[in-house]
Order: structure tokens, then sequence, then C-alpha cells
């Protein structure tokens, strides 16, 4: 599944982008969901700035 730039923003389409805690590793694991995720980059991986739906 692979993400959209738009402007410094990450768009995923129809996936959640959750958090999961890996040692000192931040990791995503996608989920389907029917939503536009928005991450932005961070050190170490991305953070979800904010999630809404389409449709």
């Amino acid at each position: 599944m692979d993400g959209r730039w738009f402007g410094n923003s990450l768009y995923y389409y129809n996936c959640w982008l959750q958090w999961r805690k890996d040692a000192d590793a931040k990791v995503f694991e996608l989920r389907k969901a029917g939503n536009w995720a928005r991450v932005v980059p961070v050190t170490g991986g991305y953070e979800v700035w904010d999630k809404r739906k389409t449709g």
C-alpha cells in the first residue's frame, strides 16, 4: 500500500496508521479502515497527524 505526498504530509488511503512500539523504534501497522491517514515524518518513523473520513 503506497502513500502519497502532499506538501510535507504523507497520506495513506484506505488504512489506519497506528503506533506499534518495538524496543526503541516506533513502527506503523497498516490496517484497512476506509480512511485517509495523514502522517508526518519524525525521527525514527512517522507520526499520525490526523485521520479523516472519505466518501
